[in-house]
């Protein structure tokens, strides 16, 4: 993140208080109060759109899971901004046995990741709810949420099971 925001500045950009930086599948807000320059970050235990938190810790865990995942399956990531939709089949927050499944065809502001029971079918309702609402019920789905379309991910618990790719190839498997 500091070599980002190296390069920025070498380029030319000032870096004021309120500039946002896309860090991963988070914003971080640099904030200047009292002289110095805080990182600050969406407050994501209330609300992440109008409150932040003069810390990082949870944007860098989550992003540094998520990308320790795509570098160990040696694929492109393409990062879930926080606030985009996940897709959640009735009762798979709370099922044993989950899997994730990531379409290419999504709208501007969803994710395309669904969340389903292993033991189910495809339903037919379905509820949508950012992606950062993960947090609370089943924070280590989110290690997943930087992999590419076409991808399905399954977890037991908050154990990473198997990882398919798009052409059906078990990338990983527990």
């Amino acid at each position: 993140m500091l070599d980002q925001m190296q390069v920025l500045h070498d380029q030319g950009v000032t870096l004021l208080h309120d500039t946002r930086l896309r860090v991963g599948w988070s914003v971080i807000t640099l904030r200047v109060f009292g002289g110095r320059v805080h990182l600050c970050e969406p407050q994501f235990a209330g609300d992440p759109v109008a409150a932040q938190i003069d810390d990082i810790t949870l944007t860098l865990r989550v992003t540094s899971e998520q990308l320790a995942l795509a570098r160990a399956l040696e694929v492109h990531a393409e990062p879930t901004l926080y606030l985009e939709s996940i897709r959640i089949a009735p009762g798979a927050l709370t099922a044993h046995a989950v899997r994730l499944e990531r379409t290419s065809l999504r709208s501007v502001g969803e994710s395309g990741w669904s969340l389903i029971a292993e033991d189910s079918t495809q339903p037919e309702t379905w509820t949508r709810m950012p992606c950062f609402r993960l947090l609370e019920p089943r924070p280590t789905l989110l290690r997943a949420l930087m992999l590419p379309s076409d991808y399905r991910v399954s977890f037991v618990g908050n154990d990473l099971i198997s990882v398919v790719d798009a052409a059906d190839t078990e990338r990983w498997a527990a």
